[in-house]
């Protein structure tokens, strides 16, 4: 994947490269996925709630809650909370 097809996002202080036009869900399983190749207990779409999260876009002051599986990533959001699913799967990665 070429840098041209990757936007920069930060969670919980870390800076991550993922990859450009997927909601975030799929961007924490490219994170993790050479130590979680498939992560576990989401419906991906929708209706379970386990990937809920507080994002702020770049223009945006204020995190607002929302769901990983139905927010597409942007250049600079920032996550700051993760639900407890979702911070159990990238903890080793965070700062």
């Amino acid at each position: 994947m070429s840098a041209s097809d990757l936007v920069h996002i930060e969670i919980g202080g870390a800076r991550f490269a993922v990859p450009k036009g997927e909601v975030l869900l799929a961007c924490i399983q490219y994170i993790v996925r050479d130590e979680v190749p498939v992560l576990g207990r989401f419906c991906w779409s929708n209706e379970c709630g386990n990937c809920e999260m507080s994002v702020a876009k770049t223009e945006e002051l204020l995190p607002t809650r929302t769901r990983g599986c139905q927010t597409l990533v942007e250049e600079g959001m920032r996550v700051s909370e993760l639900g407890p699913d979702l911070r159990y799967w990238i903890r080793h990665k965070l700062t």
